[in-house]
């Protein structure tokens, strides 16, 4: 069985990782490591964005970033209750945050609430 991905050298605890189906995905697209600057020469530093996307036909915990201490996620967005209007509190990094079925949440670290530091991603 070819394995794509993996080199052809790597152990087989390596390969059967890459054989398993992967029915759910997280993304974090960190707003601080962009390495362009603006017209006026300044670094852009934006907000850090975390997309959960879980394609399987159950409902799956998926733990929240926590890649340095006091991070806060402010859910954005999730498809499960896209006619959902309230405002949910912020989530720790390190939370478990149950998504549902078949489903998309959008996450946000905002740059100017004080958890985000510049320079790290």
């Amino acid at each position: 069985m070819r394995t794509y991905g993996v080199p052809p050298y790597a152990d087989t605890r390596w390969k059967r990782l890459f054989e398993l189906p992967i029915p759910c995905l997280g993304l974090r697209l960190a707003g601080d490591a962009i390495e362009e600057v603006d017209a006026r020469g300044n670094r852009i530093i934006d907000d850090t964005l975390f997309i959960v996307l879980n394609a399987h036909y159950e409902s799956t915990a998926f733990v929240l970033p926590a890649h340095r201490p006091k991070v806060r996620w402010e859910l954005v967005l999730d498809t499960r209750g896209m006619l959902d209007k309230r405002r949910h509190r912020p989530l720790r990094g390190g939370e478990v945050y149950e998504m549902a079925a078949r489903s998309l949440a959008l996450f946000c670290r905002r740059r100017n609430h004080g958890n985000h530091v510049p320079g790290e991603a």
